[in-house]
């Protein structure tokens, strides 16, 4: 019968094929991927829904999700408010080596994972390897991005020096122009060839800190 998939006809057909804009997922499938949430009821294979691809939305993925960011009506008043991210690679000793990625999610949530970046003890090319880093994502993820940095200092991102590390490595601040509304913050990964940990020192801590938050509707960004 029209409505029903299945060598066996056993399971719900989605709404018009999720519009070539999503894949179709049974009940439990779609629970999992929503926080681990476990669906185990009787019609948890045969009840289907459509997970839709990034940008699309609906019971059918037939609708485009809305551009978010700067109200382009007051764009002549204030500029859209861009998330801006710390990044933290410090040690106690001046011997940062090896080498990590960044890890970053865009407004739907996707993430991406750049090529390695190679650790300093003193700072020198860090930003230049993030923002190209940054740039070669897929999918011109980030088509914008900029980075400022210096050697570590006593303390930084919200922690205090006995326990962000020590003075030596880099404290970047990246800033993400091209990517309006609400990010995710970046994330570190500190091992890059499988689970063999690829970024070293003394004392090693590598962590994130969140200067600004994007917001998803945002009218006046710098007058509130």
């Amino acid at each position: 019968f029209d409505g029903y998939d299945g060598a066996a006809c056993q399971r719900a057909s989605c709404p018009n094929d999720c519009s070539g804009h999503g894949t179709c997922k049974s009940i439990s499938a779609l629970a999992e991927a929503e926080f681990s949430n476990v669906y185990a009821l009787w019609d948890k294979d045969a009840s289907m829904g459509c997970d839709c691809d990034a940008g699309y939305s609906g019971a059918d993925c037939s609708s485009r999700t809305c551009k978010v960011g700067a109200d382009p009506l007051y764009l002549d008043d204030t500029l859209g408010r861009a998330s801006v991210f710390g990044v933290h690679i410090r040690a106690s000793a001046a011997d940062v080596a090896g080498s990590y990625a960044l890890k970053f999610y865009d407004w739907y949530g996707e993430d991406y994972t750049t090529g390695t970046i190679t650790a300093e003890s003193t700072f020198s090319t860090s930003c230049t390897q993030v923002v190209a880093a940054l740039k070669a994502l897929p999918d011109n993820a980030v088509s914008a991005v900029t980075c400022s940095g210096a050697t570590a200092t006593a303390a930084v991102g919200g922690r205090a020096s006995t326990v962000a590390g020590g003075a030596n490595g880099v404290d970047l601040q990246i800033t993400f122009s091209s990517n309006p509304g609400y990010l995710k913050s970046l994330e570190i990964v500190t091992n890059t060839d499988g689970d063999r940990p690829t970024l070293t020192g003394t004392n090693l801590a590598a962590y994130t800190s969140t200067t600004v938050i994007g917001e998803d509707i945002d009218y006046f960004a710098t007058k509130c």
